[in-house]
C-alpha cells in the first residue's frame, strides 16, 4: 500500500513538473527545453509532438519578414566569406547542411564549436557540411578564432536586416541556433540552444 501511495505522490509530481515545463514555455515565450524535445523526438509520434510544442511557442515574426519552417525553401540570402568575398549557397546544393548561427560573444556557441567540428570533420567526405553563420563583426570573429580555429566554412550576411537568424526560422533571437538543410535545399531541422554529436546524428541519419 505504502509503495503504492509513494509511486502515486512521484507520479503527481512528475505530472505537475511537466504541467510547469509546458506553462513555462508559453509564458516566457523561450519554448520548450531542448533536452526534452530531444528525448520526445526519438519516436514519430514523439517528433511530432515536439514539432507541435515548438511551433506553438514561436513568437510571430516582425511584419512582413518570411520567416523559414520545416518543408520551406531555404532563405536566399547574399553571403560573404571571412576574407569578404561572395558565398554562394549554390555550393549547398545535394549535401545535407548543417548552418550553425554564432557569434564571438556567445558562451554556449564556443562551447559547441570542438563538437560541430568534429562531426564536420567525420562527415564532410560523406555529402554533409557544417557552416557557421556569423552574428558578430568579422574583425572579432577573426580574432576568435585565431585561437579557436575550425576548418568548417565561416559565413556572414552582407546585409544584416532582416535578421538571418529570423529568415531561417529563429523568432527568438537567442545563440546558438541550428538548421539542417537537405540537398534539395528544403529545411529539415531547426534548434535553438546547444547542439551535441547525438543530436547531429539523429538529424543526418533521419532527415525530414
Amino acid at each position: 500500500m505504502r509503495a503504492r501511495q509513494a509511486a502515486g505522490v512521484v507520479g503527481l509530481a512528475l505530472g505537475a513538473a511537466v504541467a510547469g515545463l509546458v506553462a513555462g514555455s508559453f509564458l516566457d515565450r523561450k519554448g520548450p527545453p531542448a533536452w526534452l524535445t530531444d528525448a520526445m523526438s526519438t519516436t514519430r509520434p514523439g517528433r511530432w509532438l515536439a514539432d507541435s510544442w515548438i511551433a506553438a511557442t514561436k513568437l510571430a515574426a516582425p511584419p512582413g519578414v518570411p520567416v523559414a519552417r520545416k518543408g520551406d525553401r531555404r532563405p536566399d540570402i547574399a553571403l560573404v566569406d571571412l576574407d569578404g568575398q561572395p558565398a554562394a549557397q549554390s555550393a549547398w546544393d545535394g549535401k545535407l547542411v548543417v548552418v550553425n548561427f554564432w557569434a564571438s560573444w556567445c558562451t554556449p556557441c564556443r562551447e559547441e564549436m570542438p563538437e560541430l567540428e568534429r562531426f564536420h570533420q567525420a562527415q564532410r567526405d560523406k555529402g554533409v557540411e557544417v557552416v557557421g553563420f556569423a552574428i558578430d563583426d568579422p574583425a572579432s570573429v577573426k580574432e576568435f578564432l585565431n585561437t579557436t580555429p575550425v576548418t568548417y566554412s565561416i559565413v556572414f550576411a552582407r546585409d544584416t536586416l532582416p535578421s538571418p537568424t529570423t529568415l531561417f526560422g529563429n523568432t527568438h533571437g537567442a545563440l546558438p541556433y541550428s538548421v539542417l538543410i537537405g540537398r534539395d535545399g528544403r529545411v529539415l531541422e531547426q534548434r535553438l540552444g546547444k547542439i551535441d554529436a547525438a543530436q547531429l546524428e539523429r538529424w543526418i541519419g533521419d532527415p525530414g
